[in-house]
């Protein structure tokens, strides 16, 4: 009886660590089958299923054990099995690995997947492996695999997404034929009835970017129309949509030289934002386009405006002492310039070593980084010179 019943709970672990592992929650898994090694130790095939839970879950080092253990224990070469668990492994790792952020890692464990001359027509894996390149700034490998792609999508209205990727990294490889090209591509797709928001804002960066402001202005509207179609009023994407569109007008104002219209746009921007406390990274980003604006204008009332503002004290406390530095300089008011430049980097070290971080690692990268390719770009009166470098000279000049 006392078999039987064991026999039974084995079954039924086994049963369970199953399902656990086909729903990916591959920790309890593991536990389920550690339970079954430890009463039933001759059970060989749980042992095997506790390798397969150990590299689901990213632990490769405990996987590898696992497998020496079953190699002692069996006397079997167990290489082959690993070998034919390697590709799955290789994916499950990426997965993990593209949630951390860690694009060059998971570059290397798909590009060694592909190289087994396996999945070569997988659209997801493809992909995947087309935004690691992305993310990683390499550009010209990731438009590669995101054209390969295009040739695996059979309905049209799903290559507009793939054409905005290619659109993007052909914009930062300063490749404007192809940039062109692809813009053309998603057009005509719009034309057959696909449309993209993306691709006409795209368009309209294009003809920006190309001082034909007619065509951009044009192409703008017919995002706005898209955009409000495609998404909801009450959605935060749909607050980055409007901030994208709110952003390239202001450009396009001051590149047709109608800065009055741009400055009355944020001053109703501060009007109608000043009291509002941004909740999400969407609605602080928002407010991007409305300081690179009034910097562009040296409008130094405007900027104490949003210095001071809910806005920019609830979302970004150092900013505000950052934008009244700026503000006192366009004033010329060195000293009181000065002051404000200190307390912005006070306040930012203190941010940052709270979190942990070294500040002056951070600092000296935000001084030194070159920003992408950006659409709508409003110049910087300062040619573009980072707010930290004007920092770090008005403290050197001034705090002696």
């Amino acid at each position: 009886m006392d078999n039987q019943l064991q026999e039974m709970d084995l079954e039924y672990l086994r049963e369970l660590g199953n399902e656990l592992y086909e729903k990916e929650d591959f920790f309890e898994a593991i536990k389920v089958f550690l339970l079954i090694t430890d009463y039933f130790p001759e059970d060989f095939e749980s042992k095997g299923r506790l390798v397969t839970c150990y590299f689901g879950a990213g632990l490769t080092t405990l996987a590898l054990k696992q497998l020496e253990v079953l190699e002692s224990e069996t006397g079997e070469d167990t290489q082959e099995w690993l070998s034919s668990m390697i590709p799955g492994h290789l994916l499950i790792e990426s997965m993990i690995l593209s949630d951390a952020g860690c694009a060059e890692a998971v570059i290397t464990r798909l590009e060694q997947y592909f190289a087994l001359g396996l999945d070569e027509e997988g659209f997801d894996n493809k992909l995947r492996l087309a935004v690691a390149y992305h993310h990683a700034q390499r550009y010209q490998e990731a438009a590669d695999v995101y054209e390969e792609m295009l040739l695996l999508i059979e309905e049209t209205d799903s290559k507009q997404p793939i054409l905005q990727n290619i659109i993007e990294c052909f914009k930062q490889l300063n490749n404007k034929t192809k940039q062109k090209e692809s813009i053309d591509k998603g057009l005509e797709l719009c034309k057959q009835g696909d449309e993209f928001a993306i691709i006409y804002y795209q368009a309209a960066a294009f003809a920006y970017a190309s001082d034909d402001y007619e065509h951009a202005s044009d192409y703008l509207e017919k995002y706005k129309e898209t955009y409000e179609v495609e998404i909801p009023e009450d959605s935060e994407e749909r607050v980055k949509y409007d901030a994208k569109y709110f952003g390239a007008t202001l450009a396009l104002h001051l590149a047709q030289g109608q800065q009055e219209t741009a400055r009355l746009k944020c001053t109703d921007w501060l009007d109608e934002y000043s009291d509002f406390e941004p909740t999400t990274w969407e609605q602080a980003m928002a407010g991007e386009p409305v300081n690179a604006c009034i910097q562009y204008l040296k409008d130094a009332n405007l900027m104490f405006r949003l210095a001071e503002s809910d806005f920019v004290r609830s979302s970004t406390p150092s900013l505000e002492f950052a934008n009244k530095g700026l503000a006192e300089r366009m004033r010329g008011n060195d000293e009181k310039a000065y002051k404000a430049f200190l307390e912005y980097k006070r306040i930012l070290r203190e941010q940052i070593e709270t979190r942990g971080e070294d500040f002056e690692g951070y600092w000296k990268k935000l001084k030194s980084d070159k920003p992408e390719v950006s659409d709508f770009h409003i110049p910087d009166p300062d040619d573009d010179v980072p707010t930290q470098i004007l920092v770090d000279e008005y403290i050197e000049r001034y705090g002696k």
